[in-house]
């Protein structure tokens, strides 16, 4: 007489379930970072080159950032597209541009600001907050 565990052939199969919930999270991990990508901002941090004294002076502008996308250029409350048009007449030789981001200015003001501005080719940009 055969025991009926011997006569039995089991058949094990992978549970793919928690497999693909991982997989499913790991692609919302991705598609939430890959954008980020795009947003980046080169900034070269060469510690090495030493600070060399020029005759010409470094002129130095300052752009206060409110909430509602209301700029402060110097101390003349301006828009936003009045800003970029005194960008781009500007001279880019010896400029640093301060911009002076209020705590509840958006984060994506600030970030466009200095896009635009690296694009208009100032290198010097530094932002600090009040």
């Amino acid at each position: 007489m055969k025991n009926n565990y011997q006569s039995e052939s089991f058949l094990f199969e992978i549970n793919t379930t928690p497999l693909i919930d991982v997989l499913l999270v790991l692609l919302a991990i991705l598609m939430i970072t890959i954008p980020a990508k795009f947003h980046l901002l080169n900034i070269n941090i060469d510690g090495s080159k030493k600070n060399i004294v020029s005759n010409n002076a470094i002129t130095n502008f300052e752009i206060e950032i409110f909430p509602n996308q209301k700029y402060l250029w110097q101390t003349q409350q301006i828009n936003y597209s009045e800003v970029v048009f005194r960008l781009t007449n500007i001279s880019k030789d010896n400029i640093q541009l301060k911009i002076k981001a209020h705590p509840q200015s958006k984060y994506q003001d600030v970030i466009h600001l200095v896009n635009k501005a690296n694009e208009l080719g100032i290198k010097k940009i530094g932002i600090y907050k009040n």
